[in-house]
């Protein structure tokens, strides 16, 4: 963390854009590890390695201030004028995904903190944005998916068995809530079915999804998702 903290101070001298790069570089392999609150009941192994001494919140106020000053400094994933000029990780492209690996983090940060609040519908409108997971279990869309998971930098890959379990947790929590107004309700009417219909539709893609991946995820990830998966049929 110091070195960041040095780096940000080296970008208002010389060349800022390359000191951002490197302080971005630096902020996701921190962040990536500690993006998943405790709160879902599964702590990640990557959060071990640092041994509680990174505070969440610190580490996501310096990220979001890192991510400001690539806004700022107009070093986007479209600046390639720069990235070409100035081979500052390894090459282009590295460069680009390193930016895109920061606002991926941040999102993902930002959907577990959703799902810890207990704003299902937010939590799932916002992970959807991502274009993660599938949204429906049209073999297409879930094969999209599963590509795109092995496309994706380890540092974005690590923190998704855990964001998948928490969109299961949504779903399965959008359907208790629904089963909880049709109880209290003197008939079953058009809507609710639909709705409990369109959730379990979802869980059914998301099932197929884990079944389509090439990588084997954590044991405790495959009992979270089996036994939601069963409360929401």
């Amino acid at each position: 963390v110091e070195a960041i903290h040095l780096y940000l101070l080296a970008s208002s001298f010389g060349d800022p854009k390359r000191d951002i790069l490197v302080a971005v570089t630096i902020i996701n392999t921190v962040l990536s590890s500690v993006i998943v609150t405790s709160d879902l009941g599964m702590t990640p192994k990557t959060q071990s390695r640092f041994g509680g001494q990174l505070d969440r919140n610190s580490l996501l106020q310096l990220a979001t201030e890192i991510a400001r000053k690539v806004r700022r400094l107009g070093l986007s994933t479209d600046d390639n004028d720069y990235l070409i000029q100035h081979d500052t990780v390894t090459d282009m492209t590295e460069s680009k995904w390193t930016i895109k690996i920061l606002f991926y983090l941040l999102d993902l940060a930002a959907f577990f903190d959703l799902v810890d609040a207990e704003r299902w519908q937010a939590a799932i409108d916002h992970i959807d944005q991502l274009g993660l997971f599938p949204v429906n279990s049209q073999p297409s869309n879930v094969e999209y998916c599963a590509t795109l998971f092995s496309q994706l930098p380890d540092l974005v890959r690590r923190p998704l068995p855990w964001a998948l379990c928490a969109l299961m947790r949504c779903l399965s929590a959008k359907c208790g809530r629904v089963a909880s107004v049709t109880s209290n309700a003197t008939r079953v009417d058009g809507t609710s079915k639909v709705a409990t219909s369109e959730i379990r539709a979802r869980a059914k893609a998301l099932i197929a999804y884990v079944g389509r991946l090439p990588h084997r995820l954590p044991s405790e990830i495959y009992a979270g998702l089996t036994q939601m998966d069963m409360e929401i049929m």
